[in-house]
């Protein structure tokens, strides 16, 4: 007689990856696409209402609740209907007994960087974090953050799972026309994700700034809504879009944020902590030159396909910048490096790796 199969499900709290998904949102949902196409595996995605694009036979578990309630009625809902391996982001459900649970646990910046992080957000983390990493393996985006994680509780475990980026390039004609619905005309820099201040939005504002005032016809374009902003932070944003140094348009569609990136002379990503960076795959993908902080996992992430400046020296920013600005032959190195970097992020890895991840459960 052959091996009898037996058919594992894996869930996903997909909350954050309906509507306009931010980073998280979108490294969820290329996380459960990919599992989508492991054989002898089938996906079920809990979500609060709203479309998603995943295949077809994904089963789609509506919860109309809010908060703690979503999260209660998703825990009573997987003792009913077991899983192999729930995958989220939050700590609720994995800090549950009786549930299977692969948490992922994309930075530490409630610990590395608490002054960046809402203390309502901290003092959650803190009492929940432990606790996950003692029950579960873990999914981390990086190995850096896995370091990150490992360094905070002994013990801790799990595996890299990058996620991967659909490519669709925009023709030409397309992406002026998401140009001209956004407003946005003459060369630009662009930064992408929530306004707060770990990604140090304020900090490029006030380097193009300086490079405007230098003569350089140039501008910050900010696509992100806001996250937790200090009310002088945010006046000082708001100081440098009045005066016409930054453009934060808020909402964009998926087509006009693939048009920014194809049009952008680069990303800019000066955080000071993070656990990815989806925003740099994007680029790079999109044929943009990156400067990015020199932190580990932006190291990691993008390699040699970017520049990196410390996030704590702004007169290197200034200086980095203004040599990408005269020197189309960098810039054309790093777009080519960057196609090559972006290249190696792909449903095949991204499967592979969780595969690896749900062998951890058995």
């Amino acid at each position: 007689m052959g091996r009898q199969v037996t058919t594992r499900v894996v869930a996903f709290d997909l909350r954050s990856a309906t509507g306009n998904p931010t980073g998280v949102g979108r490294y969820l949902l290329s996380l459960a696409a990919a599992t989508a196409s492991l054989p002898d595996v089938r996906v079920r995605a809990y979500t609060s209402g709203g479309d998603l694009e995943l295949p077809g036979d994904v089963e789609i578990v509506q919860v109309r609740r809010r908060g703690l309630h979503w999260h209660l009625a998703v825990w009573r809902h997987l003792r009913r209907h077991p899983v192999t391996a729930y995958v989220s982001t939050s700590l609720v459900v994995p800090s549950l007994p009786g549930v299977p649970a692969l948490p992922v646990i994309l930075d530490a910046s409630s610990f590395r960087v608490p002054e960046h992080q809402k203390r309502r957000t901290k003092l959650f983390e803190r009492a929940l974090m432990g606790r996950v990493v003692r029950r579960h393996p873990l999914v981390f985006g990086t190995a850096a953050a896995g370091d990150d994680i490992a360094g905070l509780f002994r013990g801790a475990r799990g595996v890299v799972v990058p996620p991967w980026f659909p490519k669709q390039p925009l023709a030409p004609s397309d992406a002026a026309d998401c140009l001209a619905e956004l407003g946005i005309a003459g060369p630009f820099f662009l930064m992408v994700g929530t306004v707060e201040p770990r990604k140090n939005v304020l900090m490029a504002a006030q380097v193009v700034a300086r490079l405007r005032e230098r003569g350089r016809d140039i501008r910050l374009v900010v696509v992100g809504r806001k996250g937790w902003v200090s009310q002088s932070e945010l006046a000082a944003l708001e100081r440098l879009t009045a005066d016409g140094t930054a453009i934060w348009p808020g909402y964009v569609t998926d087509a006009q944020r693939d048009a920014l990136y194809a049009r952008t002379s680069a990303l800019l990503f000066p955080s000071v902590y993070e656990g990815f960076g989806m925003p740099l795959i994007e680029a790079m993908a999109a044929g943009a030159p990156c400067c990015c902080s020199s932190i580990a996992v932006f190291e990691e992430v993008a390699g040699e396909a970017a520049i990196k400046v410390d996030p704590a020296r702004p007169d290197k920013w200034v200086e980095a910048l203004g040599e990408l600005l005269d020197s189309p032959d960098l810039a054309a190195k790093l777009r080519q490096a960057g196609f090559v970097r972006a290249a190696t992020y792909s449903p095949e890895r991204t499967a592979g790796a969780l595969a690896l991840a749900l062998d951890q459960m058995r």
